[in-house]
């Protein structure tokens, strides 16, 4: 018990470590380029986010499921082998056809954030990003199904970051838009390394005894990815889309306004799923009957976790904005929106979690699918409106009908 306790703060740590790393990025970022090429930095954090998770088939939580089963008897070697020979070509081609698709736009389509003055090879960068970001995330997943949690971790959550923000500092890079892209980039290039190096794919023994009863659970596996998959994508996009938009449609001010918004209110939501996901496996395991009563616990810890945290963002955001540099206090207004969303989390989000534990991560999907279309939608309105604030609200719109939903699909299931 003692053992699994270490476990499980040790990599709660890591996670906590990566974002609070993050968020002195993006406060370095504010500070040292100013509002307009910040605005740029965040508008291709948000770029790469969704590029990376459609380049990788949003498949995050899938993967992890991967290296729950081969982690079990065969270990992390084996279950990241098999990915890279099953998915690494593929998954490549889309990093590929992202990274172009990424160049085209900001080349022929965008008249914001443009390819003057350096932009060119920002955009190149990033571009080049998508590919890191989406196979760290990919083999950390892995790592973390099949046991190595504090590897898989600290791929994903701490390494870019840390790196990033010690290149940034100690001012490695030129301190610029694209001296920060480079030190985002080379982050993801550490941590692919040591994921690799840890992992070591390419030295795996022949598989055991448990070869049929491998093919058998994979089968399975394959047969169940797709909901995973909707569900990762629309999570990311969810998080991104009015950072993207606003740069796309409205200025480079506005991406960063709603890029250190974006920040803030991730870093309340890290808290409050932290809390929520503590209960998985007791939604797993527990008894019909008192099931009712868990999720009421849930429900408590995570606004008892993110309810306080919440409401003092929300009285004290433009203090809060302001420690990103001065003209970031006019954010104020779309923070506070979006904080509104938050307050559907706290109350519905552990919906979503149930039903997934519980075997219903297909309706779950539908859920997410069908909101994710209408809230695109929406979000493409809001933008054409000239509207940040309304922008800001139908993301909080998307996050009340998910949370929603799912809340009412658990009482119609009568779980």
């Amino acid at each position: 018990m003692r053992k699994l306790l270490f476990r499980l703060l040790s990599v709660s740590g890591i996670r906590f470590g990566g974002a609070a790393l993050n968020f002195a990025l993006a406060i370095i970022a504010g500070r040292w380029l100013g509002v307009e090429s910040s605005g740029v930095f965040f508008w291709y954090l948000g770029a790469v986010s969704v590029f990376s998770v459609f380049a990788r088939l949003g498949l995050d939580k899938g993967y992890i499921k991967l290296g729950a089963i081969f982690g079990s008897s065969e270990g992390p070697s084996a279950a990241t082998n098999y990915l890279v020979k099953a998915y690494g070509l593929k998954m490549m081609a889309l990093c590929v056809a992202a990274g172009l698709g990424l160049l085209i736009y900001v080349r022929f389509f965008s008249s914001v954030v443009g390819i003057a003055n350096g932009g060119l090879v920002v955009a190149i960068v990033f571009s080049v990003s998508i590919l890191f970001v989406s196979f760290v995330t990919s083999l950390g997943s892995v790592a973390i199904g099949s046991g190595a949690v504090g590897v898989g971790t600290s791929a994903i959550s701490f390494i870019p970051a840390f790196v990033a923000v010690l290149l940034v500092f100690f001012q490695v890079v030129s301190v610029d838009a694209v001296g920060f892209a480079f030190s985002y980039l080379i982050g993801w290039i550490c941590a692919f390394l040591f994921v690799l190096m840890y992992l070591r794919p390419w030295r795996v023994v022949a598989i055991s005894a448990n070869e049929e009863r491998l093919d058998v659970s994979v089968s399975a596996w394959r047969g169940s990815i797709v909901p995973f998959g909707i569900i990762g994508v629309a999570n990311v996009v969810e998080q991104w889309l009015p950072t993207i938009l606003a740069g796309g449609f409205f200025s480079t001010e506005e991406a960063a306004y709603f890029g250190v918004s974006t920040r803030i209110v991730g870093a309340i939501q890290i808290l409050m799923v932290s809390a929520s996901s503590a209960f998985s496996k007791q939604y797993a395991d527990c008894e019909p009957s008192n099931l009712p009563l868990l999720v009421k616990s849930a429900v408590r810890s995570v606004a008892l976790v993110g309810g306080g945290v919440l409401v003092a963002v929300y009285f004290f955001a433009a203090p809060l904005l302001s420690i990103f540099g001065a003209g970031f206090s006019a954010a104020e207004g779309v923070m506070k929106v979006l904080l509104v969303g938050q307050l559907f989390n706290i109350f519905f989000g552990s919906y979503a979690v149930v039903l997934m534990m519980r075997g219903h991560v297909l309706g779950v999907a539908k859920i997410f699918l069908i909101t994710t279309f209408f809230y695109f939608a929406f979000a493409l309105f809001a933008a054409f409106s000239g509207s940040a604030l309304f922008l800001a609200f139908s993301a909080v719109c998307s996050v009340a009908c998910q949370s929603l939903g799912c809340f009412y699909l658990y009482k119609k299931t009568a779980l």
